[in-house]
């Protein structure tokens, strides 16, 4: 999809999503809906560098599979969190 300015949402690339499990994870907000879990956070990816993602896994009793549904790219650290 084209790209709608900085900070607009797009499907993660195998790069992020490699990129997004070696840095440092910061919770924000989580909401349980449907038997699964959403997490909107921010990850600390370098300096003053940061991505928000929207992460969603199943509950225990459905075998927790966890799974990246979109992020924002670039961000900094005090860009407030918001759902999207």
């Amino acid at each position: 999809p084209p790209c709608s300015g900085p900070g607009a949402s797009a499907p993660p690339s195998p790069m992020v999503k490699t990129a997004l499990l070696t840095v440092v994870y910061c919770p924000y907000n989580s909401v349980q809906c449907d038997g699964l879990f959403l997490f909107f956070s921010q990850v600390h990816v370098g300096e003053n560098d940061c991505a928000h993602v929207k992460v969603s896994q199943i509950l225990p009793c459905y075998g927790e599979k966890v799974n990246l549904l979109d992020f924002q790219f670039p961000k900094k650290r005090e860009d407030e969190i918001e759902p999207f």
